[in-house]
């Protein structure tokens, strides 16, 4: 799990504060440290019945252009989950209060592995990439998983 940073503008003791010029504030995770990010590849469900991980395609994921992920999906003990499960994706920027501009597609291939089409990273920041994983639409497992998005892709 990333750590959250949340920076607000203060105001020092015993100075006097110009209020033509309010104090700054900042977004949580706006331009966040990727250093203070887990950006791991491979995650466990919250609930701990899955094994998460995805690669993406082509790799680095390239700045504004369409990117696939591969994911691969097993449960703790090795099996995956049902043919008949739920497998969602989506992403958003925390700093920038907004998600990916496209809706992602996702196309299972068996044992466990998907494919997912229509990724598309707009701008450069943190992104929080999330895989929903569950056997009913109101019983999904959210897996987050951090991505820093360079200048240049």
């Amino acid at each position: 799990m990333g750590l959250l940073l949340s920076i607000a503008g203060t105001v020092a003791c015993g100075e006097a504060q110009d209020s033509q010029e309010p104090a700054p504030v900042v977004s949580p995770n706006q331009g966040g440290d990727p250093a203070l990010l887990d950006q791991s590849t491979t995650q466990t469900s919250p609930d701990r019945r899955f094994s998460i991980q995805y690669a993406p395609l082509p790799d680095p994921i390239p700045l504004n252009d369409y990117f696939e992920l591969s994911l691969e999906i097993k449960g703790l003990e090795g099996d995956p989950p049902g043919e008949d499960w739920i497998v969602q994706v989506d992403a958003d920027m925390p700093g920038h209060n907004h998600g990916m501009n496209t809706q992602p597609q996702v196309f299972p291939l068996g044992q466990g592995r998907y494919r997912v089409e229509g990724m598309l990273f707009h701008m450069p920041g943190h992104w929080q990439l999330f895989i929903d994983v569950g056997e009913r639409e109101d019983s999904l497992s959210r897996t987050v998983f951090h991505v820093f998005l360079e200048h240049g892709g």
